[in-house]
């Protein structure tokens, strides 16, 4: 069996406070930073990756504080950075046929805030 290396692509923490989905902002703020998010993740991927079947995605969050913040919130913020992978080719899709959540992690880097997507192909080898 021969087994893929995981994609990971390392991302800023989102913009919680436009992309949360219970935001506040008008709705051409969240739509601006939406599109930016989604550019950012099609820009910042691994050239040469395409998962082109089934896959799982694990979330990797590294905040700034010890701040309470909701994972689920966190994990529906980065909805653009998926999108932005799937149109650079590196994911087939996210619907539930193909994109499968796998783990979500919290630590704190208080220099470095940011986001990891681990994506594996989910290859039955």
């Amino acid at each position: 069996m021969n087994e893929r290396k995981p994609v990971v692509v390392v991302l800023p923490f989102p913009d919680m406070k436009r992309l949360h989905a219970h935001s506040k902002g008008t709705w051409w703020e969240k739509s601006d930073a939406t599109r930016n998010a989604k550019e950012l993740a099609y820009h910042l991927s691994p050239e040469g990756c395409d998962i082109s079947g089934p896959s799982t995605i694990e979330y990797r969050f590294f905040v700034k504080d010890l701040r309470n913040r909701d994972e689920a919130n966190m994990i529906q913020a980065c909805k653009p950075y998926v999108d932005g992978l799937v149109s650079a080719g590196v994911i087939a899709g996210d619907s539930w046929k193909l994109l499968h959540t796998v783990g979500v992690s919290v630590q704190v880097d208080r220099e470095n805030p940011r986001v990891e997507l681990v994506i594996r192909s989910d290859d039955a080898n």
